[in-house]
């Protein structure tokens, strides 16, 4: 007999001494859910209902009962805000955590993780959508997008300016490739425009534009206004160049995000 099997076993023995389960008897679970019993036909076979917006409801033991072993799928265990939700979608497949799972709570780690937002400041103050708090509703998402099982990465910077949310509307699934146009488009530190700064040797004014994930030198310029300039057209230039190239193997939608960018 195995440890968890006698612990049941001594647990039932003790639990003979107490007053029987019965239908409306209420018990609080370890994850400090409340559930209330709606149905026993015997020690082993007990329906309960959890007291929330959900009204899941499960078989369970009469010894997991009373020890409050009894899992709520609706229960917020991820980041403080997640779920599992029910449905079809498992967090692992042969012991490992599926690409569903992983996109999921990676999303909501750097939307409610201090740990995580203080070594990656620039998701403070982004949200999930409530609908994306439950798994099953997420996965369902991800899995029919066009471009699912590519290696492609949910992003949310591409079809809304300054976007803060997570959502259906907000999100696409994009190649690494196109995500590092990203890189080097933040907010410039210096006071001058994104991609210029001033040049103490040459007295001038120079500008680069990230282009395939490597810094190019554009020149020198008189004004930071003309450096501005060349930084914006060298990019508008390679935006519609890998929009082009990527077009048939990208979401309509981040298409036309990249075009609108390039105009």
């Amino acid at each position: 007999m195995t440890d968890r099997n006698y612990t049941c076993v001594a647990s039932a023995m003790q639990s003979s001494k107490k007053k029987p389960v019965q239908v409306g008897d209420t018990f609080t679970t370890n994850q400090g859910c409340k559930i209330k019993v709606i149905y026993y036909n015997n020690a082993d076979d007990i329906t309960i209902e959890f007291d929330d917006e959900h009204c899941y409801q499960t078989k369970v033991t009469a010894c997991n009962l009373r020890r409050g072993s009894v899992r709520n799928p609706y229960f917020r265990s991820v980041y403080g805000v997640g779920f599992i939700g029910v449905g079809k979608f498992k967090i692992k497949k042969d012991g490992v955590k599926t690409i569903e799972y992983r996109v999921w709570s990676g999303m909501l780690e750097r939307c409610y993780s201090h740990k995580c937002q203080e070594k990656r400041p620039t998701y403070k103050d982004c949200i999930v959508c409530n609908e994306w708090h439950n798994f099953q509703v997420f996965a369902e998402w991800y899995v029919n997008q066009t471009h699912y099982g590519k290696g492609y990465e949910l992003e949310k910077d591409w079809l809304v300016n300054n976007n803060k949310i997570y959502s259906a509307e907000t999100c696409v699934l994009a190649p690494s490739e196109i995500n590092n146009i990203l890189v080097g488009s933040k907010a410039s530190k210096n006071e001058y425009p994104l991609g210029v700064s001033f040049s103490s040797r040459f007295k001038r004014f120079t500008a680069a534009v990230s282009l395939n994930n490597k810094s190019t030198h554009l020149g020198c310029f008189d004004t930071p206004e003309q450096a501005s300039q060349a930084y914006q057209k060298a990019k508008k230039e390679y935006v519609e160049k890998v929009a082009l190239e990527w077009q048939d193997r990208i979401d309509k939608r981040l298409f036309d995000a990249l075009m609108a960018r390039a105009s």
